[in-house]
């Protein structure tokens, strides 16, 4: 007779589109934790995920170095990721360059 709210819920949300939004949110929320960790609290300071598409991370830089050094520690950082949701969510990495993007300090 009755169905627990959250299958509705689940459906609803799946239906509008909310659920991978959210799922986006959670995967650049992760990327950003295993980032500090790993890289350091400064460090990240210098850069910014942006958005996340069909696995590819796009990721905001000011500077060249940056750049480098986050495309090098990215395979690191992939797996990590990965790890915590127990699935290749991420796959590739995409840098943009924006001069003081918004965010970065």
């Amino acid at each position: 007779m009755f169905q627990p709210l959250s299958r509705y819920l689940s459906h609803a949300l799946r239906r509008s589109g909310v659920e991978r939004q959210v799922k986006d949110r959670q995967i650049l929320d992760q990327f950003q934790r295993e980032a500090t960790r790993f890289l350091g609290a400064s460090f990240c300071e210098q850069f910014r995920p942006v958005s996340i598409r069909n696995g590819v991370l796009t990721v905001a830089v000011e500077k060249v170095a940056v750049a480098q050094e986050v495309q090098w520690k990215f395979p690191v950082l992939l797996e990590r990721v990965n790890t915590h949701f127990h699935q290749p969510v991420l796959k590739r990495l995409q840098i943009i360059f924006q001069g003081r993007a918004e965010g970065m300090v």
